[in-house]
């Protein structure tokens, strides 16, 4: 690409170029002084010199006869830069407003789409709940983009106070983590039905099953999700989902109030541990939970398989998952 080539990129003529250069040997010419070196008419060499001055490449002296002195070649490359980068930063505008088009009648006509980012995942996440009308299940299980509690919470009520269902099985090692059974009891006492289940395979959320979001990484939260639209893929999400919530054991406000017989007023504490044992969680995390030390919490597990007549952890676990279940929710049509 020659010099002269190069410029047009810039907006600047091969006349314009003419007549710059004319100036620069040459500061002060009129446009007749112009039109004689170029064989131009008096009237086209003004408008070109007109032009330059325009575009900052010249400047005209007060004078009866219009006389044009040259930009410096620096100033001059300096002002046409700054135009080129303004009309570039314009067609980025108009091209990202384009795109936005493109990506919309792609989410209408494609079944997949990519969401990049841990601020736009969140929106989403707050988003499907938000426009849910009936119904939103999650496979939920570490790592976070966000501490649990504060990543659904908000999003949970909102869609709760319009009576949306909220069904979620919680992986049995996010009890490991400090605090996360106190969470998932404010979690169920505001409405969401959880349960506990050893070794999700994933995690996924789906609202009304017509969308579903995928974060395409387990071992971080990483930052890239799948949403999946209607299809054969989405309706196996939602049987893999209903099959995993068959297995799973109810967690709740139900389990921690529940009552082992009629006639037993235990402590809140037993009730407790009942609850933490019929969701799978281990000793430390349990100990940790209730506040106490492991020979503490061995002697109160040996009452309380003595009080359900059960002669392992195991039998004293499912017993209270049991008898969780029947003074569970209602109005889970789940179960």
């Amino acid at each position: 690409m020659s010099d002269d080539t190069l410029l047009l990129a810039f907006g600047i003529s091969l006349e314009e170029q003419k007549a710059y250069e004319f100036l620069l040997a040459n500061p002060g010419s009129t446009a007749a002084d112009v039109a004689r070196d170029t064989g131009w008419s008096s009237r086209r060499a003004g408008h070109v010199l007109r032009s330059l001055e325009t575009k900052g490449m010249a400047s005209c002296l007060p004078e009866r006869t219009p006389r044009y002195v040259p930009t410096s070649p620096e100033v001059a490359l300096d002002l046409l830069t700054a135009r080129k980068q303004n009309e570039l930063q314009r067609a980025r505008t108009i091209a990202s407003h384009w795109q936005s088009k493109v990506r919309r009648s792609s989410s209408q006509e494609q079944p997949i789409e990519l969401i990049t980012g841990r601020e736009a995942i969140l929106h989403m996440f707050s988003q499907m709940h938000r426009s849910a009308r009936q119904e939103v299940i999650c496979l939920e299980r570490p790592p976070y983009v966000m501490k649990p509690v504060y990543q659904n919470f908000d999003a949970q009520k909102h869609a709760l106070t319009r009576g949306v269902v909220l069904r979620t099985i919680v992986d049995a090692s996010s009890l490991d983590l400090s605090g996360r059974a106190e969470d998932l009891g404010k979690e169920v006492e505001s409405g969401n039905r959880v349960r506990i289940l050893g070794g999700l395979p994933m995690k996924l959320v789906i609202a009304d099953r017509r969308i579903a979001m995928i974060p395409l990484t387990l071992e971080q939260a990483g930052e890239v999700v799948l949403m999946l639209r209607p299809s054969q893929l989405l309706d196996a999400l939602c049987e893999l989902f209903e099959i995993l919530w068959e297995r799973g054991t109810p967690f709740g406000i139900a389990a921690v109030s529940v009552r082992l017989s009629e006639k037993s007023r235990r402590p809140v504490d037993a009730d407790r541990l009942a609850s933490l044992l019929a969701a799978g969680m281990n000793d430390k995390s349990i100990a940790q939970e209730l506040g106490i030390s492991a020979r503490t919490l061995e002697r109160r597990i040996l009452a309380l398989m003595k009080e359900l007549n059960a002669r392992t952890r195991f039998q004293a676990g499912w017993q209270a998952a049991l008898r969780t279940v029947a003074v569970g929710d209602p109005h889970d049509k789940h179960g």
